[in-house]
């Protein structure tokens, strides 16, 4: 589950958020099952809405592709992370 709501207090000082504008906070909520679908484990995440992107994938996902990519081949993701004001960059920037 993932919720979008206004933060609480100590959320508020510890991720630094002004008191003079609103950021959201996304609280994810995961639950992992063991084989016979009982829960084993709960996960609760909380992150500030102003400096954090995600990407889903749900289900069984493919085995990554292990060909060399074609040198004149742009990786760039079209994110629009070299235009990004924050400074903020991918994971493994």
């Amino acid at each position: 589950m993932i919720i979008a709501r206004p933060p609480g207090e100590h959320e508020r000082r510890f991720f630094g958020l002004s008191d003079k504008a609103m950021v959201a906070i996304f609280e994810f909520q995961r639950t992992s099952y063991g084989e016979d679908g009982k829960p084993i484990r709960f996960a609760l995440t909380v992150y500030p809405a102003d400096r954090n992107q995600f990407e889903m994938e749900a289900g069984r996902v493919p085995a990554p592709d292990t060909t060399t990519p074609d040198a004149s081949a742009s990786t760039e993701s079209s994110a629009g992370w070299e235009d990004d004001p924050s400074g903020n960059s991918p994971p493994g920037r």
